[in-house]
């Protein structure tokens, strides 16, 4: 009797990719789960040892075989990064003809890395394929996708008894008000899931002592935000602030060791770039967005305002999963 492999399991998510060894492989997985994830509204899951599903349906075939699967999902592999969608749909076909880079098999697209595709593709790709399951194949917890958001705010307004949502600010430009808003949501976030934290959890880098601490996170996250704020003011961050708050990446190219300072300390330190952020973005209009700077290690990389207020968001939500993981696995300690 057939016995499917590839099952859902209980493994970390966060946990798997951390043990990817290609740190832009890496970057890239946390990437793509935020997109799958943002896109689907399904939380992920691991399925088998190495892939992340979102959502699942079940199937069974005229000779009797049946099973569980994921409806979509990626996984990081050494090669290439696969990314799993419905297969036999033709409206598959002709968006993978505007995705970018990649290459397809039977059941999967692989792709080099997240910068040779087009994200918004890709989107729609998600979108395509979790709409393609629909009888008379069996979806387990399958929404369709028009009607995704209307049940994700019902279910917040249920739990939560309040709605979620994201506006500009009355004293911005409605896009720069709106991009403002996201890295503020964000930031109200980092100081929600970074609460209670003890000193000794401030400064936890993990259970075998070699990774970002949250305090080294939240810095960093400060400071990457911090150099973005006076790229939109459009003049050279002040070398107080460089050696108060920096620098970026130490001798080591690892983020500078903090130690001994307190979570408040750290939070109020960012609240204060935040501020900065605010009344920043009053002072410049929609069209300032198609502004292009440099950025990086050695001003390297070019990106628009536009871009760069929503990195800062980005970024942000993106190493809250590692300060998640971390607070897991320092709970996981018995403390």
């Amino acid at each position: 009797m057939y016995k499917q492999k590839t099952k859902e399991t209980d493994n970390s998510v966060i946990e798997f990719i951390e043990s990817v060894d290609h740190p832009k492989k890496r970057e890239d997985a946390y990437t793509l789960l935020d997109i799958f994830a943002e896109t689907t509204g399904y939380e992920a899951k691991m399925w088998g040892p190495s892939i992340i599903g979102f959502g699942a349906y079940h199937y069974k075939y005229d000779s009797g075989h049946e099973g569980d699967a994921p409806l979509v999902g990626f996984s990081p592999r050494k090669a290439k990064i696969s990314l799993y969608f419905a297969t036999g749909d033709t409206e598959r076909e002709s968006l993978l003809k505007d995705l970018g880079k990649h290459t397809t098999g039977k059941a999967c697209v692989y792709i080099n890395k997240v910068a040779d595709i087009h994200v918004d593709i890709l989107k729609a790709l998600i979108n395509q394929s979790v709409s393609s399951y629909k009888r008379p194949i069996r979806i387990r917890s399958y929404i369709p996708w028009n009607d995704l958001q209307h049940a994700a705010m019902n279910k917040a307004r249920r739990k939560n008894n309040m709605l979620h949502d994201l506006q500009s600010q009355a004293n911005m430009s409605p896009v720069v008000g709106m991009l403002y808003s996201a890295v503020r949501e964000n930031s109200q976030r980092l100081q929600t899931i970074t609460e209670g934290m003890s000193q000794e959890e401030v400064d936890y880098k993990g259970p075998d002592h070699n990774l970002n601490s949250t305090a080294q996170l939240i810095k960093h996250i400060l400071y990457v935000d911090l150099n973005w704020v006076y790229r939109i003011k459009g003049i050279p961050l002040p070398q107080s602030l460089r050696e108060q708050y920096g620098p970026m990446i130490d001798e080591n190219n690892n983020l500078p060791m903090v130690s001994g300072v307190s979570r408040d300390t750290l939070i109020s330190q960012y609240e204060g770039v935040i501020t900065d952020l605010k009344e920043t973005c009053t002072q410049i209009t929609d069209a300032d967005l198609d502004r292009v700077v440099t950025f990086g290690h050695d001003h390297e990389k070019q990106a628009t305002l536009r871009w760069g207020i929503w990195h800062m968001a980005d970024h942000n939500r993106y190493h809250q999963a590692h300060i998640n993981q971390l607070r897991k696995w320092f709970k996981g300690m018995g403390n």
